[in-house]
Protein backbone atom coordinates (compact mmCIF):
# COMPACT_ATOMS: atom_id res chain seq x y z
CA UNK A 1 0.00 0.00 0.00
CA UNK A 2 1.42 3.46 -0.71
CA UNK A 3 2.06 6.28 1.66
CA UNK A 4 0.40 9.80 1.80
CA UNK A 5 2.58 12.82 3.26
CA UNK A 6 0.26 16.57 3.86
CA UNK A 7 1.47 19.35 5.62
CA UNK A 8 -0.77 22.40 7.18
CA UNK A 9 -0.04 25.81 7.64
CA UNK A 10 1.64 25.43 11.15
CA UNK A 11 4.59 23.23 9.20
CA UNK A 12 3.12 20.53 10.67
CA UNK A 13 3.61 17.22 8.70
CA UNK A 14 1.29 13.74 8.33
CA UNK A 15 1.98 11.05 7.32
CA UNK A 16 -0.67 8.34 6.31
CA UNK A 17 -0.77 4.77 4.51
CA UNK A 18 -3.50 3.52 2.36
CA UNK A 19 -5.31 0.53 4.04
CA UNK A 20 -7.94 0.02 1.42
CA UNK A 21 -8.65 0.29 -2.29
CA UNK A 22 -6.87 2.58 -5.11
CA UNK A 23 -8.49 6.33 -5.06
CA UNK A 24 -9.02 7.09 -8.76
CA UNK A 25 -10.25 10.54 -8.66
CA UNK A 26 -10.36 12.96 -6.50
CA UNK A 27 -11.99 16.87 -6.54
CA UNK A 28 -11.71 20.15 -4.33
CA UNK A 29 -15.46 21.41 -3.49
CA UNK A 30 -16.22 24.48 -5.88
CA UNK A 31 -17.20 26.36 -2.42
CA UNK A 32 -15.24 25.00 0.47
CA UNK A 33 -12.07 25.45 0.24
CA UNK A 34 -10.23 22.61 2.51
CA UNK A 35 -12.90 20.29 1.53
CA UNK A 36 -12.40 17.42 -1.33
CA UNK A 37 -14.40 14.37 -2.32
CA UNK A 38 -12.45 10.97 -3.47
CA UNK A 39 -13.83 8.15 -5.13
CA UNK A 40 -11.94 4.49 -4.99
CA UNK A 41 -11.92 0.91 -6.32
CA UNK A 42 -14.36 -0.68 -3.94
CA UNK A 43 -17.00 1.66 -4.41
CA UNK A 44 -16.34 4.14 -1.57
CA UNK A 45 -17.03 8.06 -1.72
CA UNK A 46 -15.25 10.00 1.05
CA UNK A 47 -15.55 13.68 1.85
CA UNK A 48 -12.43 14.77 3.74
CA UNK A 49 -11.99 18.73 5.88
CA UNK A 50 -8.44 18.83 5.30
CA UNK A 51 -8.08 21.50 7.84
CA UNK A 52 -9.93 18.76 10.08
CA UNK A 53 -7.85 17.94 13.57
CA UNK A 54 -7.69 14.61 12.49
CA UNK A 55 -5.68 13.02 9.37
CA UNK A 56 -9.64 10.82 8.79
CA UNK A 57 -12.25 11.51 6.21
CA UNK A 58 -15.49 13.01 7.39
CA UNK A 59 -17.95 11.00 5.44
CA UNK A 60 -17.80 7.63 3.52
CA UNK A 61 -20.40 6.24 1.58
CA UNK A 62 -20.41 3.08 -0.62
CA UNK A 63 -22.43 4.04 -3.44
CA UNK A 64 -21.46 1.21 -5.68
CA UNK A 65 -20.67 -2.56 -5.86
CA UNK A 66 -18.36 -1.45 -9.06
CA UNK A 67 -15.34 0.05 -8.83
CA UNK A 68 -16.00 4.37 -9.27
CA UNK A 69 -13.53 6.03 -11.21
CA UNK A 70 -14.92 9.67 -12.00
CA UNK A 71 -16.09 12.35 -9.64
CA UNK A 72 -17.79 15.63 -10.60
CA UNK A 73 -18.93 18.56 -8.02
CA UNK A 74 -22.01 20.66 -9.00
CA UNK A 75 -21.27 24.27 -9.39
CA UNK A 76 -24.80 25.21 -9.25
CA UNK A 77 -25.52 23.29 -6.36
CA UNK A 78 -22.77 22.58 -4.02
CA UNK A 79 -23.42 19.84 -2.19
CA UNK A 80 -24.48 17.32 -5.40
CA UNK A 81 -21.48 15.10 -6.24
CA UNK A 82 -21.88 12.80 -9.41
CA UNK A 83 -19.72 9.68 -9.44
CA UNK A 84 -19.33 7.33 -12.19
CA UNK A 85 -18.27 3.79 -12.30
CA UNK A 86 -19.98 1.60 -15.79
CA UNK A 87 -20.51 -1.67 -15.53
CA UNK A 88 -20.45 -1.99 -19.24
CA UNK A 89 -17.94 0.09 -20.97
CA UNK A 90 -16.13 1.97 -18.13
CA UNK A 91 -17.01 5.72 -17.43
CA UNK A 92 -13.32 8.09 -17.98
CA UNK A 93 -15.30 11.77 -17.92
CA UNK A 94 -18.81 13.47 -15.95
CA UNK A 95 -19.80 17.10 -15.39
CA UNK A 96 -22.88 19.48 -14.21
CA UNK A 97 -24.07 21.55 -16.90
CA UNK A 98 -22.61 24.54 -15.30
CA UNK A 99 -26.23 26.42 -14.87
CA UNK A 100 -28.41 23.39 -14.38
CA UNK A 101 -28.14 21.56 -11.21
CA UNK A 102 -30.02 18.19 -12.46
CA UNK A 103 -28.03 17.97 -15.53
CA UNK A 104 -25.05 15.13 -16.12
CA UNK A 105 -22.92 14.68 -19.04
CA UNK A 106 -21.08 11.22 -18.89
CA UNK A 107 -17.75 10.34 -20.97
CA UNK A 108 -17.37 6.75 -21.42
CA UNK A 109 -15.26 4.22 -23.58
CA UNK A 110 -16.11 3.32 -27.00
CA UNK A 111 -16.61 7.24 -27.40
CA UNK A 112 -20.56 7.75 -26.24
CA UNK A 113 -21.62 10.86 -24.48
CA UNK A 114 -24.60 10.35 -22.34
CA UNK A 115 -27.07 13.61 -20.97
CA UNK A 116 -28.90 12.76 -17.69
CA UNK A 117 -31.48 14.48 -15.86
CA UNK A 118 -31.16 13.25 -12.22
CA UNK A 119 -33.97 15.60 -11.18
CA UNK A 120 -36.59 13.46 -13.16
CA UNK A 121 -38.88 11.03 -10.87
CA UNK A 122 -41.75 9.52 -12.32
CA UNK A 123 -45.11 9.82 -10.20
CA UNK A 124 -47.59 6.80 -10.21
CA UNK A 125 -49.85 8.41 -12.92
CA UNK A 126 -46.70 8.99 -15.42
CA UNK A 127 -46.02 6.84 -18.40
CA UNK A 128 -43.05 4.32 -17.96
CA UNK A 129 -43.59 3.41 -21.79
CA UNK A 130 -39.83 3.69 -23.11
CA UNK A 131 -40.95 2.88 -26.46
CA UNK A 132 -40.11 -1.22 -26.17
CA UNK A 133 -36.56 -0.14 -25.15
CA UNK A 134 -35.86 -2.16 -22.13
CA UNK A 135 -33.38 -1.40 -19.22
CA UNK A 136 -33.92 2.60 -20.25
CA UNK A 137 -34.02 5.01 -17.85
CA UNK A 138 -36.30 8.33 -17.62
CA UNK A 139 -32.99 10.21 -16.37
CA UNK A 140 -31.60 9.15 -19.89
CA UNK A 141 -32.25 12.17 -22.01
CA UNK A 142 -29.35 11.89 -24.67
CA UNK A 143 -27.39 8.96 -26.44
CA UNK A 144 -24.36 10.23 -29.25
Amino acid sequence: MGQRATGDNSGKMIISTRKEGITCAGMWSPNERHVFASASLGGTVKITDSCAKTNQHQLSVNVSSSDINVASWCRAVTHLLATGSGDGQPITNSGFWPTEDGIVAVVSTGSTITLWDVSVELGDNESKDTGGMEDILPQLLFVH
